[in-house]
């Protein structure tokens, strides 16, 4: 349950008499935690230990890490189909021709984050604010001019690329037989704009299903799919850029119905749209620039690969950011639920309950995180392989990859706080030192090492980026999330990493279907003493209560 729910049984249940005694935010705790919490046997020891304060966070908490559990299976389900997606696209074409393809779509995905122009943070930032204040004119006025400006943009950017793809093929590739798959891609410009303020739109509206159907599985399983008939037919490069217009094109025209119809929802009456034009623009240059730097970390390293090394290195630096895209998952889940939870409580000004979130969301990410990091770590070699013998060599670009997405784990929850409190011109100056700082540390370290280069650059990209975030959240909001319960998923991975690299190691059989066993039992037995060593260590009565309301355990059940 939310604070917007909150706020409408209060409203509902008429108690103007307990705002004048104890103020707007004591009075939605208390309902809160009356309404979602049952009475609890004198036996249970969760609830006792924790005052309505606590109580009410856990409850938040509990939707934070249901809907993150929601979302993370879609995201693992989508993971692992574009995972396949790409171990096909990688052996149907060359390295070469597979490096190619990949900086193409590289680049339209930049200029696809370029047309959404911030929008999507927008979105986020201001929708949640408009239906606590029941400014329904403005949500409608809302949605209506972010699709709008989108389409808009996506097609004047797509319609650019289109006219100068030949200049382009020339100057990246110095080969004009690219001009037709760059057109072919353009496409994708303004698809790729418009999933991405579609989805954010899904989020402001805490519509975590829809949002995670529409980006995490409706576009990769028809991606999948085409790429398998493209297969079948035997098509190479034209399948590819086929499969991935067709995986977008869906998603959009499903994710459309679906946003004006949770519009119309919250807006049973025909409103006329407000708009506040001049607003919305002012915010959304700044948070231009903090999204691109997103679009630009994830992006930028493969052109410039394509432009200053070799497609080779190009896809070799793919397959490994393919893999170690796993360890940022955690956060990403959680992140759907726990952002607009952050606009919410600063809209309330509940700097504590923002303090704690963001301890519970750091330590969850460290604790789903650490062991993705560690399994990649230890079983690295098989995990490259599966693309191919061609990216065996590659395992050291692997590990700084997933270095730099570890970094993200960690300080990560900052940057979400920054963006929702930070004043706009000081989010669009850390965006500008971090964007400046992701281009020029990647063209030094790409012409330096190549792939590796490349890899490295993630790697203090991230630190630089969410550095600034952490830094600044730990100065000026004197909020801090690490805490001395860390220890327990430090420890407990430490052990999994033993008994991994053990079983890994030290058993030598030289038949390839016993290795086979031996191996998937070593990644097992992996995932199973992290568990067991979790357990053992004990949660803490916060995680408990966070278990016991999304299971059922103890009685505590949301309110219907």
């Amino acid at each position: 349950m939310s604070l917007i729910r909150a706020r409408k049984r209060l409203v509902r249940h008429d108690h103007q008499s307990r705002l004048a005694v104890h103020g707007d935010d004591a009075r939605i705790d208390d309902v809160l935690v009356a309404e979602c919490v049952r009475s609890e046997p004198v036996t249970s020891v969760v609830p006792a230990l924790m005052s309505k304060e606590l109580i009410a966070l856990c409850i938040d908490m509990s939707e934070v890490v249901g809907g993150g559990t929601v979302v993370s299976g879609g995201y693992l389900g989508s993971t692992l189909m574009r995972y396949v997606a790409n171990i096909l696209m990688a052996r149907m074409v060359s390295p070469a021709v597979y490096g190619m393809f990949g900086e193409i779509f590289s680049l339209t995905y930049i200029l696809g984050w370029i047309a959404k122009s911030g929008f999507d943070i927008v979105f986020v930032r201001l929708l949640p604010r408009y239906l606590l204040k029941s400014e329904l004119k403005l949500v409608v006025g809302l949605t209506r001019f972010i699709l709008l400006i989108t389409i808009v943009l996506g097609l004047f950017a797509g319609l650019l690329f289109f006219v100068y793809a030949p200049r382009i093929a020339l100057l990246f590739y110095h080969d004009a037989s690219c001009t037709l798959l760059l057109r072919e891609m353009t496409v994708l410009i303004p698809l790729i704009a418009l999933q991405t303020v579609i989805a954010a739109g899904l989020q402001a509206f805490k519509e975590v299903l829809w949002k995670m159907y529409i980006e995490r599985i409706v576009q990769p399983v028809l991606t999948l799919i085409m790429l398998v008939l493209a297969f079948l037919l035997d098509w190479k490069v034209e399948g590819l850029s086929f499969s991935t217009i067709v995986g977008y094109l869906f998603a959009v025209g499903i994710g459309y119905l679906v946003l004006m119809r949770i519009v119309k929802r919250h807006t049973p009456h025909v409103l006329p749209a407000s708009y506040q034009v001049r607003r919305w623009l002012a915010l959304s240059l700044p948070l231009f620039f903090n999204g691109l730097i997103y679009a630009l970390a994830d992006t930028l390293n493969a052109l410039l690969l394509g432009l200053l090394a070799t497609p080779g290195q190009a896809a070799g630096y793919l397959v490994a950011e393919r893999a170690a895209i796993f360890v940022t998952m955690p956060l990403a889940a959680l992140s759907v639920r726990y952002t607009p939870l952050i606009a919410e409580y600063y809209y309330h000004g509940l700097p504590v309950r923002i303090t704690r979130m963001y301890a519970a969301v750091t330590r969850w990410s460290i604790l789903l995180s650490l062991p993705v990091f560690l399994w990649l770590l230890i079983f690295r070699q098989v995990v490259l392989q599966g693309f191919g013998a061609a990216y065996a060599g590659y395992e050291t670009v692997l590990i700084i990859i997933c270095v730099g997405f570890l970094v993200y784990a960690v300080l990560g929850p900052a940057s979400y706080i920054f963006v929702m409190v930070a004043p706009p011109r000081l989010i669009m100056l850390n965006s500008t030192l971090s964007i400046g700082a992701n281009i020029i540390l990647s063209c030094i370290m790409i012409q330096l090492y190549a792939a590796m280069g490349a890899a490295l650059s993630i790697f203090f990209s991230s630190l630089i980026t969410y550095g600034l975030s952490f830094c600044w959240v730990n100065w000026y909001l004197k909020m801090q999330p690490l805490r001395w319960q860390l220890y327990k998923p430090l420890l407990a991975g430490g052990l999994a990493v033993l008994t991994g690299y053990l079983i890994l190691h030290c058993m030598q059989i030289e038949s390839d279907m016993f290795r086979v066993l031996v191996t998937l039992g070593a990644m097992i037995l992996f995932i199973i003493t992290y568990c067991f060593a979790l357990i053992l260590l004990r949660f803490s009565p916060e995680d408990l209560f966070v278990f016991a309301h999304l299971l059922g355990k103890f009685r505590l059940r949301p309110a219907s």
